[in-house]
C-alpha cells in the first residue's frame, strides 16, 4: 500500500491494469453469456476459450521478440491505442450487424490479436517496470497481485450484474473505453518512463537466427539460476494443490456434508477463505511479514499441504478448509518473492523471454498435473490421489533443503 501511495509511475501502471483487466473480465462474461443462446454455442465457447488461451501459450515466443525492441515506450503507446481501435471495431460489429458465426470468428481473431499484443507489450515493458519498483519490489509485486485478485472478483460480480442490464454491444464499447483510459493513463507518465528504457546494442537486430539463438540463450540463463528454478518448481507443486482443492473437496462433500451446509455453500466458503488467504499473503509478503524467512514460509507451506493430505485421508472437510487457507497464505507470501528473485537475477536483455517462459511453465505444468489428479479422484476415488500428492510434497521438500543462499536476494 505504501509503495502504491508514494510511487507515481507504479500507481499509474497498476491503475491501468485494474481498468483494462476489469473491462476484459466483463466483456468475456458477456460474450460467453451472449453466444449461449445460439445453435453454435458449444463451438463458440471453444473458439472464445482458444482465443483467450493460445496467447498465453505462445507468450514465450512473443517474449523473445520483445527483448529485441527499441523505443519501447513509444511502441507500448501504439499498441495500447491499437487495442482501443480493435475493440471499437468489435463494438461496431456487435451494434451494427446481425450476429452470426462469421462475426464470432472475427471477434475471436481480434481477441487473440489483442491478447497476443498485450503479452508482447507486457514483456517489452518488463525491464522498465522492474526499474520503476526496484526499491520496493516485493511489496509492489505483492500489492499488484492482491489488487488484481480483487479486480478479478469485482469484475465477475459486476459482469454478472451488467449482462442483465446492458447489451453485448454496449459492453464491448465499455471494454474499448477501458482500453482508452489505460492508454491515456500510460500517456500521462510516458515521458517519465523514457529514461528507464533498457540500452540495447545497435547490432542486436531481430532476425530468424538471432531470434532462436536468443531463445536458447535465455533458457540456458534460466536453467542456470538453480535457486530460482527450485523456487519455481516448489511454487508449481503448491499451485497444483490449490487447483485441485475445489473439485476434490466437492467429491468429498457429496459423501460427507459439512456443518449442515449444502455442498455449494461449503465450496463457496472454501473459495472465499482461500481467496482472502491468497490476497493477505500477497499484501503482507513485502510489508508486515517482510522479515519472515522465505525458507520458513516454504516449509510452512509444505506442512499445510501435509495437513491437507491428512484431511483428504480422513475425509474431514474442516481440516481440509483450515489447511487450504494455510496453503493459500503461503502461496501468496511466496509468489512476490519468487518474482523478485527472478527479476533481480535475470539479465535485462533477456527479461522478456525468461519472464514469458516462467509464465508459460507456471500455467501449463500445474494445469496438466491438476487435470490428471482430478481425473484420478473422479474415476477411482479420493484415496488414490494421496500417493501422487505425497510424492509432489516430498519433491518440494527435497528442492527446499539445499537452498542455502535465499536471504541474499529474497529476504529483505
Amino acid at each position: 500500500m505504501i509503495v502504491f501511495a508514494k510511487n507515481k509511475n507504479f500507481r499509474q501502471l497498476l491503475i491501468n491494469q485494474w481498468i483494462s483487466g476489469f473491462g476484459d473480465i466483463v466483456f468475456y462474461l458477456a460474450l460467453m453469456n451472449y453466444v449461449s443462446a445460439y445453435s453454435f454455442a458449444p463451438l463458440a465457447v471453444l473458439l472464445i476459450s482458444l482465443s483467450e488461451t493460445l496467447p498465453q501459450l505462445i507468450q514465450v515466443f512473443t517474449g523473445v521478440a520483445a527483448d529485441f525492441q527499441k523505443n519501447r515506450i513509444h511502441k507500448y503507446l501504439l499498441i495500447q491505442f491499437s487495442k482501443v481501435f480493435l475493440y471499437s471495431l468489435v463494438t461496431f460489429l456487435l451494434l451494427g450487424q446481425d450476429f452470426s458465426f462469421l462475426i464470432l470468428l472475427v471477434i475471436c481473431l481480434i481477441n487473440f490479436l489483442s491478447d497476443s499484443l498485450s503479452y508482447f507489450s507486457g514483456a517489452m515493458l518488463t525491464p522498465v517496470y522492474v526499474k520503476v519498483i526496484k526499491q520496493d519490489m516485493t511489496s509492489a509485486m505483492g500489492f499488484r497481485q492482491a489488487s488484481m485478485s480483487l479486480v478479478h472478483i469485482l469484475g465477475n460480480l459486476a459482469g454478472g450484474f451488467l449482462i442483465a442490464w446492458m447489451s453485448i454491444g454496449a459492453l464491448a464499447g465499455l471494454n474499448a473505453l477501458t482500453f482508452l483510459l489505460a492508454y491515456l493513463g500510460f500517456w500521462h507518465i510516458s515521458k517519465s518512463l523514457q529514461d528507464l528504457e533498457p540500452e540495447l546494442s545497435s547490432a542486436k537486430e531481430l532476425n530468424r537466427e538471432n531470434y532462436w539463438q536468443h531463445l536458447l540463450n535465455s533458457l540456458k540463463v534460466l536453467l542456470g539460476l538453480k535457486n530460482v528454478v527450485r523456487l519455481l518448481l516448489v511454487s508449481t507443486f503448491g499451485q497444483v494443490t490449490l487447483n485441485i482443492l475445489t473439485p476434490v473437496a466437492t467429491l468429498l462433500l457429496l459423501k460427507r456434508p459439512f456443518g449442515g451446509l449444502q455442498a455449494g455453500q461449503s465450496i463457496a466458503l472454501l473459495i472465499t477463505l482461500m481467496s482472502v488467504g491468497l490476497i493477505l499473503g500477497n499484501v503482507f509478503s513485502g510489508s508486515l511479514l517482510k522479515k519472515l524467512s522465505t525458507k520458513l514460509i516454504m516449509y510452512s507451506g509444505q506442512a499445510c499441504e501435509g495437513v491437507l493430505l491428512v484431511g483428504f485421508f480422513w475425509q474431514n472437510f474442516l481440516l481440509v478448509l483450515l489447511a487450504a487457507v494455510g496453503c493459500a497464505v503461503t502461496v501468496g507470501l511466496l509468489s512476490p518473492r519468487l518474482q523478485k528473485a527472478a527479476f533481480s537475477l535475470i539479465p535485462e536483455e533477456s527479461m522478456g523471454a525468461i519472464q514469458s517462459a516462467i509464465n508459460v511453465f507456471s500455467m501449463a505444468v500445474p494445469g496438466i498435473l491438476s487435470m490428471l489428479v482430478i481425473a484420478l479422484a473422479s474415476s477411482v476415488g479420493i484415496p488414490y490421489i494421496l500417493p501422487p500428492l505425497l510424492l509432489l510434497l516430498l519433491l518440494a521438500v527435497c528442492l527446499i533443503l539445499p537452498m542455502r543462499e535465499l536471504k541474499a536476494y529474497l529476504d529483505e
